[in-house]
Formats: structure tokens, C-alpha cells, sequence
């Protein structure tokens, strides 16, 4: 980052220079922030080297990665608690993805006190450029035409400066202009949240005070000045006053008092032009419109304003000139006429269609469209070269992996193949022929891999990543990373778990260095898929996912796909730590911006139906499965992903009581299991999930082969103290309890419930689910006390976690049986009303918690002596029992009913 001028003594006192000079040094309110010494490491890996300079807001340091090896400007806010607008500089800056922009990498806190790492720019200011030499006309407006890309860019994400001056275009040494300081951005239709200042306050309105006009004066449009509604236009006055000053070395409006400036601004008084600078009269006449003091007199849109800043193309001379000269000069009119001949762009009609696609028309259609964009933006001059070439390699890649993986190209990621804004800020691709076919070819193989990388089997992986590293493009920028993520995937597949971490790390540091999105995606599933692999590490699962998502936030415009498919992957953690406000929260994000046939449309459905059905909404959770499964047989899911869908579809209907319909689910299930290919996690995850579905519609024999299967291969890849071994023997344990061995069934179940309150935490519901089932052991071996205690915590946990579920209602169930047999019927009796009445009130009496409730009300009544009540709740139980055939459920209530006579 460059220096401030506000700090320096020899700024010239005319206008506003010397009141902002004392502005920024003015102390920062709520008191100085202590000074970072050199090497004090903050934000974990940020290594502090040296102070850069004090601003009104806060102070710029530089300092190292230690992760990625580079250096970067860490701007720390100088007020504790006081960062709003900071955060918003990060969050405004972070949605920008352009290479006129100053990058932001991350936001965190420091002695609560908000900092900001963002892109080390190596070079200067444009006052500080405009000041070491001389710079010609032309020089500059490159400059300002950069600048002004970025600001453009900015306007097209919703987002508004109000802050554009000199100090705020940075030029680095790699020649390229930056727009920095977004710490007064706001989105482009959100209210300000600072009221206009005062006239007395107006003189310390530069960045410092919470309640005053926000931005720089000397540089304000008069609407902003005056604490009016700004837009776009407002910044497109500020580029123009800034950029006035670079090419006559003064500003247009000036004041020595505020309301000198006002006076002028809203006026249009400006100062005479000096003699100093030969600009082309186009762009003085474009940068006076964008000075009108009417916003509605300005350019519509930045991009117009650059439009007319830009030269104008040079005309073709007409024929009769070019005659009069030959006929005067017969050798020096031809050269002229040669000079100014210019051959016409090739045609955009009639491209030819590569063979690859010959068999495939739809697919070929869709290339033919996108490759005719590409082209006649090259032929109109609105791409430059580059861009075109990136275009066409990305256009190429795209109709390859369509083709080889049966990927819908209507509704594949690949629209950012015609989108300038993402093609800018993409790698350049290889120029020579032979390296550019190379490099397509890997690319290909690397995306159709990603594509089918659930449905195909470990060695044709192996075959991918050797056939990869032998080609000429391995050590590309795009291919390396890439070949590093397949390697990471097999590490995990593998079992070495703290290895494929290391190579995925790696991999999406080297991704989002070059804002590769596709691999950048593939390494964060990669690293949150083993954060939760044992549903341990939540730290893990918590910074992946929080790189992630400020990734989507980041590219959510130009890369709306990315941002889709993360925010499922936050979803799905919170189903799993059972937040259903944030997994619905981001599953609404996903329709946002996803199209209506997606196959992540499918998806969100099923996870849509879990997630409401576990959290008491079963109509609703039904009718999205019921659109999830509909519109996958539109799409033609493949069976590896059906077998999941209904793997987890029948989990959701034994969770909701729903026994017939998850037999049903689980028996068509279980005809597709034999064509997942057998290759870890995914398909033992489904053997468990049918097996528990199994137990609970009471076919053990069927259930018990799928459990051993998943225990010996989960041992064999993470070791017997673990999670998902604790889940397996948890649904053993059932078993052995159905056979009669209670005693087997318990010891399974404390040592399942002994590595869950571990690693999940005393609080959780699948922790609250186990201690239930440890009470219901405990009650079969007559331990009734212990069960009774044992029960009560379940309910708690439930109660806390999951209020109207129907574990909730279960465990009130398990506590009033408990009760009960302690000869306290009462509240027993109590409990069991409770849970009737909620079900009632759901219309789900046709339940088997339903039936349990009756048939423990029949008891309580009895043992209260009030036979005639029990026998009517008996009545209404039996039927029930007898509809689900629960033959053991059916004889113990005529043993009681006898007792009623």
C-alpha cells in the first residue's frame, strides 16, 4: 500500500488538503489502539513486518502469510467496537472479483478491534505517480480508463465508492490500476446510515465522524456535499474531478471555506483551463458532462463515460481523397490507401462444428451460440484479444465435458465463458497452438472427472492423474492444482485423513491465488468432506466453511454456480449439527440463484424434505421430497444418487412414523444398493442409514448384514474410536436387544454413547438419541431408577434441541413409562396427554408414537384405578398395532385390557 498524503508536510494549503491533513490526525475515537510490533503474528498466520501509514479510520501494516508465502496490507480499525464501516469496506471489497480492484482476502478481530487483509499492491498513488515526472495526456487517461474499469465493475456488483480522490487509485509496479479504499461503499439502493452533517461539522466531514457526510469534499459531487441520496453518478462526478486534477494539475471546483465549495459546486463554477496540458478535446467535452452539477445531466453509466474518454476509432478515408492523391502522387497515394485499407473481420456465419460434437446436436448448438459471441465480440473490438482466447479455450472445455460426462449444458456452470468480468480476472491461456490443445485437453479431463467423479472407480482415478501428469500442461497454473485435488480425494479414500488435508490445503491456496473457482470448489468439498468425516472436527468444518462462503459472498455475481454449491455444503453441515433455521436460510440462497430444473435443484429438495420432517414439519418435508424425486426422474438421476436419495428418504419417514411408507422406500433401496460402486464412505453411509431403517420397521436379518459390512470397512479405514463406529454399534445394539440380549445391547450402547459425548458433545441430539436408548436398556434389565434419570436427560436434551419432534415425544413416552413403574402414575399419565394432544393437533394419529401414547395412558388410568378410561384408550390403541402387525404390542395390551374388567 502507498503512502497517505494526509500525513505529509509539504501538501499545499489551498481548498481542503491542509483541514484533512488535521482531520486524519486527529485522535481516533475511543481512545489510540496499541501499535502492532514487528513479528506479533495475528489472525493466526499474518507475521506483522512494519507499519505502513495512519489514516482517519486505521492504521496499514505490512505483513507475511505464513501459509501462502506473500505479503499482505492488514488495515486494523482504530475504535474498539467501532468497525461498521471497516467491515463494510471488506464485504463491499471481498463481492468484487476484478483485476482494476483491490483484493480482498479476509476479515477478523484483533483486541476487538476489526482488521482487514487485503492485496499488497507494490507501487504508488496517482498523485504520487503524477508527481515523480512528467506524464503526457495519453499516460494518464490509460490510467484513469483503468481506474474507472474497476469503478464500473463496482457499479455492476451494486456497489457505490463515494470515496473516489487520487489517494484512492493505486498503481502498482506491474503496471496495472487499482481502485482501493472501498471503506465508504455501500450498496448501490441501501439507505445511508449517517445523517447529513450540520454546517459546523462540515469542515471535519472526511472519514472520521460517525454522523457526518461521508467521503472526501474536495472531490464530492454537490449532492453528496449537501447530505443528499448519492448512486453511481455521484462516483462518476468524483473519477471526473480526479481525473480533471491529473490532467491539468488543479481541480475544477474549488473554496477556501466549505461553503465557497458549495457555492461553486452548485453553481458549475469552475476554474479556467490552464494552458498547461494538450488534452483531446473529447475528453475534456466528456468530463465536463460527467461535472454537471444535475445528476441526471451526467453519463448514465460509467462504462459510457469511458466510452467517451476512449479515443474514437479512426475513420477510413473516403474514396475521392484517396483518388485526388493518386491522381497527384501515384506511389505515395497507393501507400496511403494501403495504410489506411483494412482487411474485413473474418465471418461469424458459417463457423464449422468440430467432429467431437458431430453426434451430438443439442450440445453443438450450444457451442455454435456461445463460439459466435466470442467471435463477433472479437470482430466488434469489444473483447480484447486475450479475452477472446480465453473465452474460446473455456467454450471448448465446456462442449467436452458436456459430451463425456452427460452433463445438460442448458444448465451447466459454463455461462462464464461469455462473461468478460470473469475472463478478466482468469489465467491467460497458452498462445502457442500445439500448448493451448494441450492444455484444453487437460482441463477437459480434469473437469469430466470432477463431473463423474462419484460413479466411477478408484483406478480410473489413478488412470486420470497419471495420464495428467505426463502431459505437456501438468505444470500449468489451471492443471496443477487440479492434480493435487485428485490426489487429496484418494489420500482421503484412503483413510490418511491428516495428509489429504495438507494436499487439499495446499491445492485451494494455489486455486484461489488465481481464482480458478472450479478448483477452488473442489478443495473446499474436499476439506469439509474430511472435517466431517467423523462429525468431530467442528473447528475444522467451521474455517473451511467460513473460507468458503466468504469465497461464494466474493463470486456470487460472476459465478453464481460456485456460490450455489457452497452454500449447499453449508446446509448440510447445519443439518447435521441440527440448525434448521440456517440449513433452510441457505437452501432458499441456493433457489436465488440456481436454475429451476438443476440437478442441484434435486438435491436441495431431498435436503429440504430431511430437514423439515426431523424438525416437526412432516406435510411440508413430504411435499419436498415428493418434488425432489419427481423432478430427478425428469432429469434422469443416475442410481448411485437414487439409492441415496431413498436411503435417506426412508430415514426421514421412520422418523416420522411413517413405517410403511419407509419399507416400501428402503425395499426399493435395497434392489439398487448391489449397483453403488463400492468405493468407502458414500455407500457404507447408505448401508447404515437402510439398516436403521430396517430395525425400526423390525426386519433385523435384513438389517444386520448391511451394519457388519459398514463396521468392518469404517474400522479398517478409521479405527474402532470414532463416531461412525460408535452410530453402527449403536443399531447393533437394537439387534441384540430384539434377540433378547440385553446385557450385549447395553455395553454396545454405553461405549456408542461414550465416544458421542466425546466428539459431539453432552448436547447434542444424537447424543440425546443414544441416552434414550441407553434408558430403554436399562429399563429391560429392571435398572427402572437409573432408567428413569437416564430418560429424564434425554428429554432435556430433545426439549432444549428439537421442541414438538418426535424424539421429543418419545422420550416424554420413555419418562412417563419410567414413572409409571416407580408407582408415580400421575405425572405419568400427565406426560402421555401432552403427547396426544400435540399429535392431535398435527393430524399424525395414525402414528405409532400415537399408538405408544394411548397404550401408556391405558396403563397410567389403570394403575390410577380408572378402568373405565383405560379400556377406551386400549380400544384405540389395539387397532393401531394391529394395522402395523407389532404382534408383541397387540398381547401385551389385551393382558392389560383384562384388568379393566
Amino acid at each position: 500500500m502507498a503512502s497517505d498524503p494526509a500525513n505529509d508536510d509539504t501538501v499545499e494549503p489551498d481548498s481542503f488538503d491542509a483541514i484533512l491533513k488535521q482531520v486524519v490526525r486527529a485522535p481516533a475515537v475511543g481512545g489510540p489502539p496499541r501499535e502492532l510490533a514487528t513479528g506479533e503474528v495475528i489472525g493466526g498466520r499474518f507475521t506483522i513486518e512494519r507499519a505502513l501509514g495512519t489514516g482517519g479510520m486505521g492504521t496499514v501494516y505490512a505483513a507475511s502469510d505464513q501459509t501462502l508465502g506473500r505479503t499482505v496490507a492488514i488495515k486494523v480499525h482504530h475504535a474498539a467496537g467501532g468497525g461498521v464501516r471497516l467491515r463494510r469496506e471488506a464485504i463491499a471489497m471481498a463481492r468484487l472479483a476484478h483485476p482494476n480492484v483491490v483484493t480482498v482476502f479476509e476479515v477478523g478481530e484483533l483486541d476487538q478491534r476489526p482488521f482487514v487483509v487485503m492485496e499488497y499492491v507494490i507501487g504508488t498513488t496517482l498523485r504520487e505517480w503524477l508527481a515523480a515526472e512528467p506524464r503526457d495526456a495519453s499516460a494518464i487517461l490509460a490510467v484513469m480508463i483503468e481506474a474507472g474499469e474497476g469503478l464500473a465493475a463496482a457499479h455492476a456488483a451494486g456497489l457505490i465508492h463515494r470515496d473516489i480522490k487520487p489517494e484512492n487509485v493505486l498503481i502498482g509496479s506491474d503496471g496495472r490500476t487499482r481502485v482501493g479504499d472501498f471503506g465508504l461503499a455501500r450498496d448501490r439502493d441501501s439507505k445511508d446510515d449517517t445523517p447529513p452533517a450540520s454546517a459546523p461539522d462540515r469542515l471535519l466531514s472526511p472519514m472520521t465522524q460517525t454522523g457526518a457526510v461521508l467521503g472526501t469534499p474536495a472531490y464530492m459531487a454537490p449532492e453528496q456535499v449537501s447530505g443528499q441520496n448519492v448512486d453511481a453518478r455521484t462516483d462518476q462526478f468524483s473519477y471526473c474531478v480526479t481525473a480533471w486534477e491529473a490532467l491539468w494539475g488543479e481541480r475544477p471546483f474549488v473554496g477556501a471555506t466549505f461553503e465557497q465549495l458549495l457555492e461553486a459546486l452548485t453553481s458549475g463554477t469552475r476554474r479556467p483551463l490552464p494552458p498547461l496540458m494538450k488534452v483531446p478535446p473529447h475528453v475534456r467535452i466528456a468530463l465536463e458532462r460527467g461535472l454537471s452539477r444535475d445528476p441526471e445531466a451526467r453519463f448514465p453509466t460509467m462504462q459510457a463515460l469511458l466510452a467517451a474518454l476512449r479515443p474514437p476509432l479512426p475513420k477510413r478515408r473516403r474514396r475521392w481523397a484517396i483518388g485526388a492523391l493518386i491522381a497527384g502522387v501515384a506511389f505515395g497515394g497507393v501507400g496511403i490507401y494501403a495504410v489506411m485499407r483494412r482487411e474485413p473481420p473474418p465471418s461469424c456465419d458459417g463457423l464449422a462444428t468440430p467432429s467431437f460434437l458431430a453426434a451430438n446436436p443439442a450440445a453443438a448448438a450450444r457451442y455454435m451460440r456461445a463460439t459466435r459471441v466470442a467471435c463477433e465480440a472479437a470482430n466488434n473490438h469489444t473483447w480484447a484479444p486475450e479475452i477472446v482466447a480465453k473465452s474460446r479455450a473455456c467454450i471448448e472445455i465446456a462442449a467436452r465435458v458436456e459430451i463425456a460426462s452427460v452433463v445438460d449444458g442448458s444448465s451447466a456452470h459454463r455461462n462464464d465463458c461469455l462473461d468478460p468480468t470473469n475472463l478478466a480476472v482468469s489465467p491467460p491461456v497458452p498462445t502457442d497452438p500445439a500448448k493451448l490443445a494441450a492444455f484444453i485437453a487437460a482441463r477437459a479431463e480434469i473437469e469430466i472427472t470432477y463431473a463423474i467423479f462419484d460413479r466411477i472407480p478408484r483406478t480410473a482415478i489413478e488412470a486420470t492423474i497419471a495420464h495428467l501428469t505426463a502431459s505437456p500442461a501438468a505444470d500449468s497454473t489451471e492443471i496443477a492444482p487440479a492434480i493435487a485435488i485428485l490426489r487429496g480425494r484418494i489420500l482421503a479414500f484412503d483413510g490418511d485423513l491428516a495428509a489429504s488435508d495438507k494436499v487439499l490445503a495446499d491445492a485451494y491456496y494455489a486455486a484461489r491465488a488465481i481464482d480458478d473457482t472450479e478448483d477452488l470448489l473442489q478443495a473446499l468439498v474436499g476439506l469439509i468432506d474430511n472435517a466431517t468425516q467423523l462429525r468431530v472436527d467442528h473447528g475444522t468444518v467451521d474455517q473451511w466453511l467460513r473460507a468458503g462462503l466468504a469465497d461464494a459472498e466474493r463470486m456470487r455475481t460472476r459465478a453464481p454456480w460456485f456460490a450455489t454449491r457452497m452454500y449447499f455444503s453449508d446446509a448440510h453441515v447445519a443439518n447435521e449439527e441440527e440448525d434448521a433455521p440456517r440449513a433452510l436460510a441457505d437452501l432458499a440462497k441456493i433457489r436465488k440463484l440456481m436454475g429451476a430444473d438443476d440437478q442441484v435443484a434435486v438435491a436441495a429438495d431431498m435436503l429440504e424434505g430431511e430437514v423439515l420432517m426431523w424438525s416437526g414439519k412432516l406435510d411440508e418435508g413430504l411435499t419436498a421430497y415428493d418434488k425432489g424425486f419427481a423432478l430427478a426422474a425428469k432429469l434422469h438421476r443416475e442410481d448411485t444418487q437414487q439409492v441415496i436419495d431413498l436411503a435417506n428418504y426412508a430415514s426421514s419417514l421412520l422418523g416420522a412414523s411413517r413405517y410403511e411408507q419407509a419399507a416400501d422406500t428402503a425395499d426399493r433401496a435395497m434392489k439398487l444398493i448391489d449397483k453403488m460402486p463400492d468405493r468407502g464412505d458414500l455407500v457404507d453411509g447408505t448401508r447404515v442409514n437402510l439398516a436403521a431403517t430396517f430395525i425400526g420397521i423390525q426386519k433385523d436379518d435384513e438389517a444386520r448384514p448391511l451394519l457388519e459390512l459398514a463396521r468392518r470397512n469404517t474400522v479398517a479405514r478409521y479405527g474402532e474410536h470414532n463416531a461412525r463406529v460408535a452410530n453402527i454399534d449403536g443399531n447393533l445394539a437394537l439387534i441384540d436387544s430384539d434377540r433378547g440380549d440385553h446385557a450385549a445391547a447395553l455395553a454396545r450402547l454405553q461405549g456408542a454413547l461414550a465416544i458421542e459425548e466425546e466428539q459431539l458433545g453432552k448436547d447434542s441430539t444424537i447424543v440425546g438419541a443414544r441416552v434414550l436408548t441407553v434408558a430403554v436398556m436399562l429399563g429391560k434389565l429392571g435398572r427402572t431408577g437409573e432408567a428413569l434419570v437416564t430418560a429424564q436427560r434425554a428429554l432435556a436434551i430433545f426439549t432444549a434441541k428439537s421442541p414438538g419432534s418426535p424424539q421429543q415425544g418419545y422420550a416424554k413416552l420413555q419418562v412417563a413409562t419410567f414413572l409409571r413403574e416407580t408407582a408415580d402414575p400421575a405425572p405419568a399419565l400427565a406426560l402421555a396427554d401432552e403427547v396426544i394432544a400435540t399429535l392431535t393437533t398435527t393430524d399424525a394419529d395414525e402414528t405409532q408414537i400415537l399408538a405408544l401414547a394411548q397404550l401408556e395412558r391405558g396403563h397410567a388410568l389403570l394403575d390410577l384405578g380408572r378402568k373405565t378410561e383405560a379400556h377406551a384408550a386400549f380400544a384405540i390403541s389395539r387397532p393401531m398395532y394391529e394395522r402395523m402387525s407389532m404382534t408383541a404390542r397387540i398381547a401385551e395390551i389385551a393382558t392389560l385390557d383384562r384388568r379393566t374388567h
